[in-house]
Formats: C-alpha cells, structure tokens, sequence
C-alpha cells in the first residue's frame, strides 16, 4: 500500500515539467522567429526607400527633402531612418535603416538587447 502512494504525484509531477518545457521552447522559438523576420523585413524596407530615395533624386529634389520621404517610409514601419547618402559621383543612394525587434524574452535584458536592434543598408542607382 505504501508503494501505491509513492507512485501517485510521477504523472502529476512529470506533466508539470512536460508543460514548463515547452513553454520555455515556444518562447525561445516566438524570440528566434521574431528576430528572423525583423531581419528579412528591414532588408526588404531598406532597398524599398533605397528605390523611393533614388527615384526622387533623379528627379533633382535636395538631400533635405530626401531625407523627409526617407524617413516618412521608414517610421510606417516602425523603423528609425540612420543615414542617407547622396553620391553624385557614383550616382547612388546609400540608405541605413535600425528597427527593434518585437520579442519575450530579447528586449527585455540588457544583456541580450543588442540582439534585438538590428540595422541594415541599402543602395540603388540614380540613373
């Protein structure tokens, strides 16, 4: 009979780790996506205001209103407009984009913050 009440909190015990387990992988995997798609989203926006920025600059409009359609598209995004180049020489369009990640776990730890901001740069010809 002792053996009986020994064996009953296993099932209880064992399904409660079964649950914390993956509840730890579901967020670990929320965090490794949410990073993924940040990162394949601000290459797409940057060579999208990369295109917009090269196009009106063909078109003869000054660094200053660049920059203000730059960041327009950008901040629909969430995202934050770092550096815009205009280089004649070259005829190109130089654009640095930063956004944040959306995540659990990332954003909420300094130490791991870093991971989350990512920035990426663009070009298009002005031609």
């Amino acid at each position: 009979m002792n053996l009986l009440r020994d064996e009953r909190g296993i099932v209880v015990n064992w399904m409660a780790k079964l649950v914390i387990f993956l509840a730890l992988v579901g967020v670990a995997i929320y965090d490794v996506s949410a990073l993924a798609v940040n990162a394949f989203q601000l290459d797409s926006l940057v060579d999208e205001i990369a295109v917009t920025v090269s196009t009106s600059a063909g078109d003869g409009r000054s660094l200053f209103e660049l920059e203000k359609e730059a960041k327009k598209i950008a901040r629909r995004q969430d995202a934050k407009l770092v550096d815009l180049e205009v280089d004649d020489e070259e005829e190109v369009v130089r654009v640095t984009v930063r956004r944040e990640a959306k995540t659990m776990v990332v954003s909420r730890f300094s130490q791991l913050e870093d991971w989350g901001r990512m920035s990426a740069t663009g070009r298009s010809s002005t031609e």
